[in-house]
């Protein structure tokens, strides 16, 4: 779950995610998962208000599929529970969370290559 996490924070920077914390601004690095996963969330909701068209398509495609690999997959199914010790990981559920990991991080990898 480490390294996703800073796959999460590659994403809010690649996106400029700007967070805040008691009216100041706050870095990345130090915000929880879930205010880093609310600002991608609300640079989804801004793509949205595009116009019609190309751009738009391509940046709600690309930004909702990080959303969804970083709020349902990773941090409500797998982070919060064990990381907050509320259970332990079971054989297959250790090996599920170690997958969904590397599908997000392959995520990441083609996203990036893709940009060049």
């Amino acid at each position: 779950m480490r390294v996703s996490e800073f796959g999460l924070r590659r994403i809010a920077a690649k996106l400029k995610v700007k967070l805040f914390d008691k009216g100041k601004l706050q870095q990345v690095e130090y915000a929880t998962w879930g205010k880093v996963i609310d600002g991608v969330h609300l640079k989804i909701k801004a793509a949205r208000q595009l116009s019609a068209g190309a751009k738009k398509q391509a940046q709600l495609t690309r930004f909702s599929e990080a959303g969804d690999h970083l709020r349902i997959f990773m941090k409500d199914i797998w982070r919060n529970s064990v990381s907050h010790t509320r259970k332990p990981y079971i054989r297959d559920e250790a090996l599920a969370a170690f997958n969904r990991v590397g599908a997000f991080m392959k995520f990441l990898a083609r996203d990036m290559k893709e940009e060049k």
